[in-house]
């Protein structure tokens, strides 16, 4: 790096002041093609070959990776990247899933709920706290808006005097 590299860095405040600078408002090949893509976009086009495509028509002359990055700053997460995110131990997600996951509960709180409940489970599950289940059931299987828990939670109401005589069963043994 160079010295006003560094100075650069050092003298920032904020994150966002790192990202200022000379690559910020350089024109770019796809500018002019950015309305369309746009429109498309909220018109629920979503695919980002299918994009590319109908701009290389309209005579766009670069490739699939500047279109994909363009449109992945408005992609919000996939469903299996939130569900991975709740079932990995927090600890163990990498700072930037953090923030994403941190800024999905922030605008879903029913799926803020779901998080809490599923780390709750797992830490009783990973704890070997089998004692705390049924005060884990009573509020997930209360949670109405959120049938998966509810149904799980329920599931396991009914089930739990059976665990229950399993696992004293198997302790005996």
């Amino acid at each position: 790096m160079t010295l006003n590299a560094i100075l650069s860095l050092s003298r920032a405040a904020t994150p966002e002041e790192l990202f200022t600078g000379q690559w910020q408002s350089r024109a770019t090949t796809l500018d002019a093609y950015k309305p369309y893509l746009d429109l498309r976009w909220q018109e629920g086009c979503t695919n980002a070959w299918k994009l590319l495509e109908k701009i290389g028509e309209q005579g766009y002359p670069d490739g699939y990776g500047n279109v994909r990055n363009y449109v992945s700053r408005t992609l919000p997460p996939s469903a299996r990247a939130v569900t991975r995110w709740h079932l990995t131990h927090p600890d163990a997600l990498a700072e930037s899933d953090r923030i994403q996951l941190r800024a999905v509960l922030a605008n879903c709180p029913e799926l803020d709920v779901l998080a809490k409940q599923v780390r709750a489970f797992a830490h009783m599950v990973t704890d070997l706290q089998g004692a705390q289940l049924p005060e884990w059931i009573e509020p997930a299987g209360a949670a109405t808006g959120l049938p998966s828990p509810s149904r799980f939670a329920h599931h396991l109401a009914h089930t739990g005097p059976l665990l229950a005589a399993c696992g004293a069963a198997a302790a005996t043994q």
